[in-house]
């Protein structure tokens, strides 16, 4: 099991939420206005990450990119040599950038006028989750960071 783990439910139909593309990043200590990407990940049929990815993957699946345009590409496949072991460091600040606007688009299709199906809009376009690692996660050696999300907002909690 990774050291950080996060899961995604959608609470609009009460289901987990799948293929929701998120981004580890970490805010290096002598420049907090800076996020580095650390790694990827893509939440499986139960809303769950079980593999983190080399961070060059994220551009893939992001709504902002021209090759995604909403729709998540059919033909990317995670390579095993491409599976980073996540280890976070006491005392860091890190986020989890969920792209909500990828996941609605592709996930919740609605009839648009003149009935083509386009993509639900998210009024948060991603959601991004900054916390500390602190030394009560260390002693049990892994830290969990669940999302609740719906069309209009979300919530987080340290998990267990």
């Amino acid at each position: 099991m990774p050291q950080l783990t996060t899961h995604v439910l959608d609470t609009t139909n009460g289901l987990p939420a799948p293929n929701v593309p998120i981004t580890l990043l970490s805010y290096p200590t002598s420049s907090p206005n800076t996020t580095i990407p650390l790694a990827f990940a893509l939440t499986n049929a139960d809303g769950r990450v079980t593999n983190w990815y080399k961070p060059h993957y994220a551009h893939l699946f992001s709504s902002n990119s021209p090759t995604a345009a909403g729709a998540a590409p059919r033909n990317v496949t995670f390579r095993d040599e491409d599976v980073v072991d996540v280890k976070v460091e006491n005392g860091r600040i890190y986020a989890l950038r969920f792209d909500t606007r990828s996941y609605y688009e592709r996930t919740r299709p609605y009839a648009a006028e003149g009935g083509e199906q386009k993509g639900m809009a998210a009024f948060f376009p991603w959601v991004e989750v900054v916390f500390e690692i602190d030394d009560e996660g260390g002693r049990r050696g892994h830290w969990h960071v669940p999302v609740l999300l719906g069309r209009y907002g979300f919530q987080t909690y340290r998990g267990s």
